[in-house]
């Protein structure tokens, strides 16, 4: 199972939306999320930056986290209380 979805379960369960991901180029950004106004979903992950299967969970879980809150109608601020709190499902 790729590890998005392995990511995913832990919050969505089977219902883990679809989403593409690729590695990218970001330059100072370790991993970025984008819902569209489709709902589709995309997550690139930096590959110059990312250079463990630790690092790669570890950001995976953070994009995750912003699908989950995406999913939820968002936060007013990045980085929020609902981005947080879905984040301490992973420690």
């Amino acid at each position: 199972m790729p590890l998005y979805q392995q990511t995913g379960q832990v919050l969505f369960g089977d219902e883990t939306p679809e989403a593409r991901v690729a590695w990218s180029n970001l330059g100072k950004e370790y991993g970025t999320e984008q819902t569209f106004n489709d709902d589709s979903i995309e997550i690139l992950i930096d590959r110059d930056l990312v250079t463990s299967k630790k690092q790669l969970r570890e950001v995976m879980q953070h994009e995750v986290c912003h699908v989950y809150v995406d999913r939820l109608g968002g936060e007013s601020v990045e980085h929020g209380q609902l981005w947080r709190d879905c984040m301490k499902r992973f420690d």
